[in-house]
């Protein structure tokens, strides 16, 4: 039995590590279409057509996320959760941003309320509580009749952050409402409520559902501990040779390890648009990468985990064994780290994680905390 056990274990584990590979090829591509977008919006006459493939892409980069969590629980797997200071107010409006397009699909209108008595800050994971509330607003999209109203309210109640979404429409709330592959609507997964009660309970929450006295209306309610942290005050808003891009001649000087050719074009188009960004070089092999450091030591390193010739753990080892290089801030890039791979980042010293897709803003942040420089 103990041997039928472990061999079970096992094949999970494969499972898990084939289906964070898969995913990692699904989201470079994704991640360079939905960052190119942006810059065509900006220069080109079909907004509209360029919105609805942002909109596609985002559905897809939920779905597989939400894909990736459910194969993790069956596997008996957890993320490993990273507790930051979160900007709150700031943090809840681009969450209720994400899913515009969903609503005025729907002509569905999102009211936001904020208790006033709330910390500025709260310490919480932010991809955790991202998803739980994205998800609870996909749901309620979903079965709100059209031009209808979902309200989101964020409260403190004791020594609690209480999340209330509340939609008209969903008749009936089963027994097995949080159960994963349970759904009441046509094309839906039936992940996304079994995946919020499990990170909910990851981060000692709780999560209900409930009917109004006329039953007009669902609530589905969400109790988080609350830590504020009122310590901040600055808002958060093949092998080739590398290749270098240059503007201007003061600000940092960026390296990227990319496997996408695509995606690193980008990418550096992106980071060049900030004033304080003078020099981006782009490759996808792990030895031109470290030749070109070695010669031209950069301000900022970024790392996809999955590279042409090495994987990015071993990237970021050969830096730290070279004493010029040891002290440049890495960031890792990845489309998805399982628990063990995550667990070496953090042995070996590096503490900054973007998941793919990019979300250029959050990248730059990133830079900006790492360097105190723009």
């Amino acid at each position: 039995m103990i041997k039928e056990q472990a061999i079970a274990l096992q094949q999970a584990d494969a499972k898990i590590d084939h289906l964070l590979k898969l995913i990692h090829d699904l989201r470079s591509p994704l991640s360079a279409i939905l960052n190119a977008l942006p810059l065509l919006e900006r220069s080109q006459n079909i907004i509209s057509w360029l919105k609805g493939i942002r909109s596609s892409c985002t559905y897809l980069i939920s779905l597989i996320s939400n894909i990736t969590t459910a194969a993790k629980i069956d596997a008996g797997q957890t993320d490993i959760l990273h507790y930051e200071p979160l900007l709150l107010r700031c943090w809840i409006e681009n969450a209720l941003d994400m899913m515009t397009s969903s609503a005025k699909a729907k002509e569905v209108t999102l009211e936001l309320e904020i208790d006033q008595q709330l910390p500025d800050y709260i310490n919480t994971d932010r991809i955790a509580i991202t998803r739980i509330l994205t998800n609870l607003l996909d749901n309620a999209i979903s079965f709100s009749p059209i031009r209808r109203t979902v309200k989101v309210s964020c409260q403190k109640e004791e020594q609690s952050l209480s999340l209330r979404i509340v939609n008209e429409g969903l008749t009936d709330l089963p027994r097995d409402l949080f159960e994963p592959y349970v759904s009441q609507k046509e094309g839906g997964t039936g992940l996304g409520l079994a995946i919020v009660r499990n990170l909910v309970q990851k981060m000692n929450g709780e999560v209900s559902a409930y009917k109004t006295a006329g039953g007009d209306c669902t609530t589905f309610l969400v109790n988080l501990p609350l830590e504020s942290n009122e310590t901040l005050i600055q808002c958060e808003p093949a092998t080739e040779e590398p290749v270098t891009r240059h503007m201007g001649n003061n600000g940092l000087n960026i390296l990227i390890f990319e496997d996408d050719l695509f995606l690193r074009s980008v990418i550096t188009e992106h980071l060049l648009q900030h004033p304080a960004i003078k020099k981006v070089t782009t490759t996808g092999s792990g030895q031109q990468g470290l030749r070109h450091a070695t010669l031209t030591p950069p301000d900022v390193i970024i790392i996809d985990d999955k590279l042409i010739d090495m994987d990015g753990l071993t990237v970021v080892k050969q830096f730290q064994l070279n004493n010029r290089l040891a002290n440049i801030p890495i960031i890792i890039a990845s489309g998805g780290l399982n628990d063990q791979d995550q667990i070496r980042y953090l042995e070996s010293g590096i503490q900054e994680y973007l998941q793919k897709p990019y979300n250029m803003d959050i990248l730059i942040n990133t830079i900006q905390r790492i360097t105190s420089i723009i």
